[in-house]
């Protein structure tokens, strides 16, 4: 007996029954792993547009050379400088003045040094500030500096006067909200 090509028979039914589950697991495994390349997308282009993550500037450089860095924070600290930094309010122009006082071992004012900060607010650390102070009558150090943001700011400061270098990192806490 022939088989007659208009009724089905049991193999051609198996065998549109494996192309339906092949196309099915095919499907669902490429769904899944268009569904993972899509979260991943979404993470990437999300990390890269906030502001808040990013990796702080020379971490990386203080890991591979970490013995001088040590070094340097000693030296440092074997200059019993003391180092007092208030912010002030904002003004007019959104800006708050920064002023940073060193006093040696006997309480002295230290003037006529070369001093940098380097800072940012520590929920934008992508977004740094590098200024240089000017010394004041007074002894003090001063800067007119962009902190409209009130939380907490990181401070690298550094002081050079001859051959002595003054290293400090601080957290400077600022209140109030631009006007």
């Amino acid at each position: 007996m022939t088989p007659n090509p208009l009724t089905p028979n049991a193999d051609d039914a198996l065998h549109r029954a494996e192309i339906r589950a092949k196309r099915f697991w095919l499907g669902g495994i490429c769904s899944i792993f268009a569904a993972q390349f899509a979260i991943w997308g979404i993470a990437v282009v999300l990390t890269h547009r906030d502001p808040a993550y990013a990796v702080v500037p020379e971490y990386d450089w203080r890991a591979m050379h970490w013995n001088e860095y040590v070094a340097a924070q000693r030296a440092s600290e074997a200059l019993h400088w003391t180092c007092h930094v208030e912010a002030g309010d904002l003004d007019a122009l959104w800006e708050r003045p920064l002023r940073i006082v060193f006093r040696d071992a006997e309480g002295v004012l230290i003037g006529g040094a070369d001093v940098r900060v380097r800072m940012f607010h520590q929920a934008q650390a992508g977004q740094q500030l590098e200024r240089v102070l000017q010394e004041q009558r007074d002894g003090s150090y001063l800067v007119h500096v962009p902190m409209r943001r009130a939380g907490w700011w990181r401070l690298h400061i550094t002081a050079q006067r001859g051959d002595a270098s003054y290293l400090d990192e601080r957290a400077v806490h600022v209140t109030g909200l631009p006007r």
